[in-house]
């Protein structure tokens, strides 16, 4: 029911809605006038790093990197310490540790490409190995021949790939809770960790591109760069990396570290048989909270490293040397905040991809990191709460997205109605089944929403579903491991063109295939392919882009966009939108019985008010003498909308009910229903007629044994409206109609609800005619072009101009409908709506030398955007 306050709250979504649009326009020319870039602390200096590309070479292009240099002049033989920070991290999360070091060393301390004051346009590239190649540039921009690296999380990886990249000019590398081999990282595994990464990518790259920011999120902590830098990063080279390093090598690892678990420093430190493993009390934020425990042991290795007492990879001990040539070393169990982390990461996973998840939870069983059970369990609760939530999106957001596209396009409130009878049946047998079927379960779950299914038959039905689904699955995935991963790596990169093969191929076995194999479902796909290959009912947006060409060059030869406006000086806009109806009938009210008995029923302030309205619509009957039916339509709409046929009080009172608007109630004038388009020049007195239209309402015959959507599908000319006209008649389609009866499809002449137009202007029309409609339209002061509606008990009627009785009139946007004429070319129609927008320019500047103002082209748009945002009307 559209109650006023409905009418309130759908203004307030589009108000919001287009008030987010224009925010988030005007945040991407903010940072496309002004692209984004870090903010550079006090004692920062800049250098050119390279900007490097997806296959890590220089694109020739250089971008800005800022750095702290805390002994720019300092004498050759200096110590340096190079401080890497991680990701997210920025350079002053290192301060503490800067000012613990700075009187021994000379620290160079950068914000790498991408992070801190070197934030700012997007770079192709932000991997550990490329961060090395533009660390080296700037080491060697400050003659810099070697130094000691020190890396904090992902910096670590960095520190690495530089020792990889020039490792003469490394002479220690000191990893500080750092980031390292994969199988110790998250999920155990590259391809599920890359999935985990790229799901990190898309949540940041979609906030950063559909939140009104104006370029903040570019330079915040978690940005592109940030995220970049995990995706772009192959962790397979860690263990690589590692084993190939030589030189002295410190390991400062937190032993209550959530992020990077104490295993991943002690499997380094196996790798690297040389390196020294001091386990601090702490967490990952050691080195900001207590950055002087972190500098007295960085302080004393450093200054081994270059009294030549540490050891290398030459001196390291043979049982060390022999341990760093053993297999891995078994993860251990996840436990404590790490495992609840791993667990609801899980959880949150099967959100998004279900099967991938259980795979990878059944890698972690295989690899020892989660027991079977509890991987189960966290892939069961995310799986029932994924599928619980996909109901409740249904159940509220289903039936009020049905009313905008493209939802509306693909469901109808009959077809739901026939849904929900199946699914009231069948339902906890489908929601059982489609556990085990791929691709059924958004759909489904969703559909059980709309269609109001059992909140409880359905919690009971996942449970049971998932519980006997899940434990399997997960098993297998155990016991297969890495097989079932292998696919999914080997194909990854066509991994979205697989999905959409198969989202296309299971759309086209349930739209196209299924349907084909029974008679129904091939008349309805007759019926698509007659719409698509006939132009009559094509949309509008198809048929008119010549037409907008010509009006264009109308407009310059005018020099006018809105001159047309004129030709209809007595209606608001010339009749171009919102015309209101009564207000037109007024205009006709010289024209006598000529115009159809109607009155206005006003908007009602009260959903409640239904029944006093009817009341007013049965005192105005009784006052002309009018009995059932009555036409009601709104007063303000187009193309049919809205138009109802009530054959007595009860639906009228439902008609109004569902209507608050302003309704025009209208005799039903019987007969035969025409378009007449006419026009008359300011300065002539008598008029033309464009064009005629001889409306048809296609109808059907019983013969008793069918019913009637069967005879609806059979007939030649109804098929082609076969949806429209199925949905109008859905409470009586499986009547079987006697022998004899005739059906009538519609009783309005609008082509988009189901009329036959037919070309009448050549045997309709007559010099009678023209001067009855002169007649009429000569009472209406102001109106020079536009299309009658008139009924009349029959054509010769029609050609002797008598009978007459008009029921509408359309201002300067009305159609010669004329053109919709089966056997017409659609460039014929082409030839016709362009003579129409000729005429009507004409006129329209005729008028405008008279005095007429045409209407300012902004009026005229926000008429046109609010007659698209405007309630629609139920019939």
């Amino acid at each position: 029911m559209n109650t006023p306050d409905s009418l309130w709250r759908r203004r307030w979504r589009w108000r919001i809605l287009w008030s987010y649009l224009g925010l988030l326009a005007l945040s991407h020319f903010v940072q496309w006038a002004r692209p984004p870039h870090g903010i550079v602390r006090l004692g920062q200096q800049v250098a050119q790093a390279p900007v490097i590309d997806d296959d890590e070479r220089p694109t020739g292009e250089s971008t800005p990197l800022y750095y702290l240099d805390t002994r720019p002049t300092a004498a050759a033989d200096t110590h340096v310490l190079v401080l890497l920070n991680g990701s997210p991290m920025r350079s002053p999360a290192l301060d503490g540790l800067v000012r613990e070091l700075t009187p021994d060393f000379r620290l160079v301390v950068p914000d790498m490409p991408g992070f801190g004051a070197s934030a700012g346009p997007e770079l192709p590239n932000y991997s550990a190995e490329t961060q090395a190649m533009q660390l080296l540039a700037l080491l060697d921009q400050l003659h810099i021949p070697h130094a000691n690296l020190a890396g904090y999380g992902f910096g670590g990886d960095i520190a690495l790939e530089f020792a990889e990249l020039a490792p003469t000019r490394v002479q220690s590398v000191t990893l500080i809770d750092s980031t390292g081999p994969v199988e110790y990282e998250w999920l155990g595994d590259p391809v599920l960790n890359h999935a985990l990464y790229g799901a990190q990518i898309a949540l940041i790259t979609l906030a950063q591109e559909l939140l009104p920011h104006f370029g903040i999120m570019d330079i915040s902590t978690f940005n592109e760069a940030y995220a970049g830098s995990y995706w772009d990063t192959d962790q397979r080279r860690v263990r690589d990396l590692l084993q190939n390093y030589r030189e002295p090598m410190l390991i400062l690892h937190g032993d209550n570290d959530l992020l990077e678990p104490v295993a991943v420093a002690r499997e380094a430190n196996r790798l690297v048989p040389q390196s020294e493993l001091a386990l601090h009390h702490g967490g990952h934020g050691e080195i900001y909270q207590h950055p002087e425990d972190i500098a007295d042991h960085l302080r004393d290795f450093v200054r081994r490293v270059q009294a030549g007492q540490a050891k290398t990879k030459a001196t390291a001990r043979p049982q060390r040397l022999e341990e760093a040539r053993a297999q891995m070393t078994p993860r251990d169990q996840a436990s404590g905040v790490y495992l609840l982390a791993i667990l609801a990461l899980i959880v949150l996973a099967t959100l998004i991809a279900e099967d991938l998840t259980c795979i990878g939870a059944g890698l972690l069983v295989a690899r020892g990191v989660l027991g079977f059970w509890m991987a189960t369990i966290a892939c069961f609760v995310g799986i029932y709460i994924g599928d619980l939530l996909l109901y409740l999106a249904g159940l509220y957001f289903g039936r009020p997205a049905m009313r905008y596209p493209p939802f509306r396009w693909w469901i109808k409130e009959a077809d739901l109605q026939r849904m929900s009878e199946s699914f009231g049946k069948r339902g906890m047998w489908l929601i059982f089944i489609s556990r085990f079927v791929p691709a059924s379960r958004v759909p489904l779950f969703i559909g059980a929403g709309i269609l109001r299914f059992s909140f409880m038959r359905l919690a009971v039905g996942l449970l049971v579903a998932g519980a006997v689904w899940t434990p399997p699955f997960v098993g297998i995935a155990a016991l297969l491991g890495q097989q079932m991963l292998y696919y999914v790596e080997r194909y990854e990169k066509a991994a979205f063109a697989m999905l959409l093969l198969v989202v296309l191929g299971l759309a086209a076995v349930v739209h196209v295939v299924l349907p084909m194999c029974t008679w129904r479902g091939r008349r309805l796909w007759l019926s698509r392919w007659r719409r698509f290959t006939r132009w009559e009912f094509w949309p509008w947006w198809m048929i008119y882009p010549p037409v907008f060409v010509y009006v264009a060059w109308l407009a310059l030869k005018h020099r006018s966009l809105t001159v047309f406006t004129c030709a209809n000086p007595a209606l608001p806009d010339g009749g171009f939108v919102e015309e209101s109806k009564s207000h037109i009938l007024r205009g006709l009210t010289g024209a006598g019985s000529a115009v159809a008995t109607w009155t206005l029923l006003p908007e009602a302030d009260d959903p409640n008010a239904a029944a006093s309205r009817a009341q007013l619509l049965e005192t105005w009957m009784a006052g002309r003498g009018l009995v059932w039916p009555v036409v009601l339509k709104p007063d303000v709409g187009e193309r049919g909308q809205g138009v109802a046929v009530c054959r007595d009080h009860y639906s009228a009172l439902d008609y109004l009910g569902r209507n608050t608007a302003a309704i025009i109630a209208q005799e039903y004038v019987p007969g035969v229903e025409y378009g007449v388009f006419y026009y008359r020049h300011p300065d002539e007195k008598t008029g033309h007629l464009l064009a005629i239209t001889d409306k048809r309402f296609p109808s059907v015959t019983g013969d008793g044994k069918h019913n009637l959507e069967y005879l609806i599908l059979k007939d030649d000319r109804a098929v082609c409206s076969a949806r429209f006209f199925l949905a109008r008649h859905a409470a009586r389609l499986f009547e079987i109609p006697p022998v004899g009866e005739v059906i009538p499809l519609v009783e309005l002449g609008t082509h988009a609800r189901g009329a036959l137009f037919l070309d009448g202007t050549a045997d309709l029309g007559s010099p009678q005619l023209t001067a009855a409609m002169d007649a009429i339209s000569q009472n209406f002061a102001g109106f020079n072009f536009g299309r009658y509606d008139v009924r009349c008990p029959s054509a010769n009627d029609l050609r002797a101009g008598r009978n007459l009785r008009v029921i509408e009139l359309n201002g300067v946007t009305s159609e010669a409908t004329a053109i919709y004429d089966p056997h017409g070319s659609l460039l014929s129609a082409w030839r016709t709506l362009c003579r129409q927008w000729r005429i009507c320019y004409e006129i329209g500047a005729a008028n405008r030398a008279r005095g007429a103002v045409p209407v300012p082209l902004r009026g005229l748009l926000q008429s046109f955007l609010h007659s698209r945002t405007t309630t629609k009307f139920e019939v």
